[in-house]
Formats: structure tokens, sequence, C-alpha cells
């Protein structure tokens, strides 16, 4: 008997964790200083970015005019090195395949654009990008629920003008 119960709470683990994989990871996520949203683009997903901590260069920046919008000054295409960060297209073509949504990541920072995975593990986005497709040559990165906010994202929220986005989390107000 015990061994049954065992057996049976053993596989809806497994059943809860295979479905949380699968579930396409739509919605508003957040991570070092930038919040992005993950959408629907025709058959697979993409995301961009909706508000950031600093979405002005500030006198400490190497890169823009102070009070600038930052913009995307790494990009190898110099026609594109003028596009405002905020905005900006960082996944696309993500499509679920072997357990994994996979597609393309741009990282602004450097310019570069990966492979990557995505995959939705308790109740966190979790982004690995990679090289060469080999996933064990990369980085990952975790993302939180936006719901799950802090100060600095209600900031980052109101610097933004979302105003349908509502923080429940540790009491914080609402952004209205």
């Amino acid at each position: 008997m015990r061994g049954i119960c065992l057996a049976i709470l053993l596989l809806l683990l497994c059943v809860q964790g295979h479905t949380e994989e699968r579930g396409a990871p739509l919605g508003r996520w957040s991570s070092g200083g930038t919040l992005i949203e993950v959408m629907p683009a025709g058959d697979s997903l993409s995301a961009r970015i909706i508000a950031l901590k600093h979405p002005l260069y500030r006198d400490k920046d190497r890169a823009g005019v102070v009070g600038t919008p930052r913009l995307d000054h790494r990009n190898p295409d110099p026609a594109l090195r003028g596009r405002p960060l905020l905005g900006l297209e960082l996944l696309r073509d993500f499509e679920f395949r072997n357990g994994f949504w996979q597609g393309r990541l741009y990282a602004p920072d450097s310019g570069r654009t990966f492979s990557a995975r995505l995959s939705v593990r308790r109740g966190e986005l979790h982004v690995r990008g990679f090289m060469l497709g080999m996933s064990w040559l990369g980085r990952s990165r975790s993302l939180a629920p936006i719901d799950a906010c802090d100060e600095d994202i209600v900031e980052m929220l109101e610097k933004s003008g979302l105003s349908d986005t509502v923080c429940r989390h540790r009491g914080l107000r609402s952004v209205m």
C-alpha cells in the first residue's frame, strides 16, 4: 500500500512539473532592473522590454547623452544602434520543442544573438542563452512574475506609464 501511494505521488509530481514546463510563459517578468513582456507572435512567442530601472542615460554612463533614452548602441548593425532599449524585442521565434520553448535571444549589453530556451518552474521564468547549439555552453537567468514585485518594480512601472499593472506582493500600493 505504501509503495502504491509513493508511486502515485511521484506520478503526480512528474505530471505537474511537465505541465508547468510546457505552459506558455506569457506575461510580464522582472530581473535585474528590466521588465519584459512575453507575448504570442503568430505561432511562436516573443518578448520585449517594457520598463527599465534607468530608462535614461545618467552621469555615470559612458555612452549616450545624459537625460536621453538608452539606446541599443552595441548592435552590430550600425543602422540599428539608434533604437531605444525601451520596447526592444529580446526574444523571438520561440516554439515548443523537445520539452522547452526554444528560440533566439538578443542581448543588448553585448549586441549578440544567442540560441535560448525558456521554461516556467516554480512560478519563475527560466531563460538559458547558449552558443553553437550547446546548452551547456551558456548562461541562465531567472525572472520573477511582476505580481511578485518590490519597490524597484513599482518605480519602473511608474516611469514606463504602465497603469494596468497591480503590485500585490508584500502589501505594496497599486500602480494606477
